[in-house]
């Protein structure tokens, strides 16, 4: 297997020789996936074709495993000159993603910690659930699965309150943490190994005030203005909004602790602030000048001038592909601080002049 080879393993076999690959992972979805093409028969191999959907497997560059999960779909085409066969599959936490969340005897919980919802939740499934940040063995007042949502929503519901991220780890199991938790990789420039770049700055999700509403306990004039604050509310605001632009939350879960709102008012202030803004840029080959595979979670210094960037950057989603030009890595970058619950500050402007 050379360096960056991709192999799938399926079956104790080794499948390489891909025609097209393309393996996204995102610190947005808690599933990675991918989707590998090659002819029907293997090169330099005979055996019969052995995989279906369904079958465990996983996906690796070299030494590095992206994915560790299932085969979702197999897909077979033809002509009178070739034939193609294409595999997609996802993480085991894909299955988290799509199926109810149901566990014998249990429907909700009373002084439970984020850790122990999720532990029961992934147990049926095989996937173990590990976490960074201490504040997820906290206890919260009480939680319950809602009628047909999914695994992945009640967890979701739970660990939001806490602003903290759920990633896959490459091995099927789940993560809790906080940003920029992975390795610095080297940095990526203009006029060295970018190809093609683009950034986005939008206001159509963000807001100037937030206000979360929590379950607790009040009078029915407390809920009738949200900036009323007798327990059962929290605010934040982005003062990267001039104008006038009111959300109201209502949150997801009873945490017993009013403390809590406000930090999930400062989360979504956050999270809807940074998606606003990123930028995505295309660099040649999968590996950085260090030989460290791209991986979300990163930071990762971005020196580009037109942009007028020269930073360090979050990497968001990493999106590897083989193109006709190549190996590329697509990376979508935006500022740590768009999913830390800190109080948000005016964001700096992209800055040309800025420190090389």
């Amino acid at each position: 297997m050379t360096t960056d080879s991709v192999a799938l393993r399926v079956g104790g076999l080794i499948y390489e020789g891909w025609t097209h690959v393309d393996i996204e992972t995102s610190l947005t979805t808690i599933s990675g996936e991918f989707s590998l093409s090659v002819t029907e028969r293997w090169p330099g191999q005979q055996a019969a074709w052995a995989v279906a959907p369904g079958m465990a497997c996983s996906v690796a560059i070299g030494e590095t495993v992206l994915i560790t999960g299932y085969i979702n779909d197999r897909e077979v085409s033809y002509d009178d000159g070739s034939h193609r066969v294409t595999l997609r599959g996802r993480d085991k936490t894909g299955d988290l993603v799509d199926c109810a969340a149901v566990v014998d005897g249990v429907g909700s919980w009373n002084s439970v910690s984020v850790m122990e919802v999720g532990r029961t939740l992934l147990k049926p499934f095989g996937i173990k659930i590990s976490s960074t940040v201490s504040d997820t063995n906290k206890v919260l007042a009480a939680h319950g699965i809602q009628l047909g949502e999914t695994v992945w929503e009640c967890l979701e519901r739970a660990i939001r309150q806490y602003g903290v991220l759920a990633m896959t780890d490459g091995s099927g199991n789940l993560v809790l943490t906080r940003p920029g938790g992975g390795p610095a990789l080297a940095e990526v420039r203009l006029g060295g190994n970018i190809l093609e770049g683009n950034g986005r700055i939008s206001d159509r999700e963000t807001f100037r005030d937030y206000y979360v509403l929590g379950q607790f306990p009040g009078s029915a004039d407390s809920y009738s203005d949200p900036r009323i604050t007798n327990g059962a509310s929290g605010r934040a605001s982005d003062p990267n909004v001039e104008r006038y632009r009111p959300t109201i939350v209502q949150v997801e879960c009873n945490t017993g602790d009013m403390t809590y709102l406000p930090t999930r008012a400062r989360w979504e202030a956050a999270w809807r602030s940074g998606r606003a803004r990123q930028i995505t840029v295309l660099v040649q080959g999968w590996r950085d000048a260090a030989g460290a595979v791209y991986r979300p979670n990163s930071m990762i210094r971005l020196e580009d001038g037109f942009m007028g960037v020269h930073e360090s950057l979050l990497v968001d989603t990493v999106r590897l592909t083989i193109e006709p030009g190549g190996q590329m890595a697509e990376l979508t970058l935006t500022r740590k601080e768009a999913f830390i619950p800190e109080p948000l500050t005016s964001w700096p402007p992209y800055d040309p002049k800025g420190a090389p």
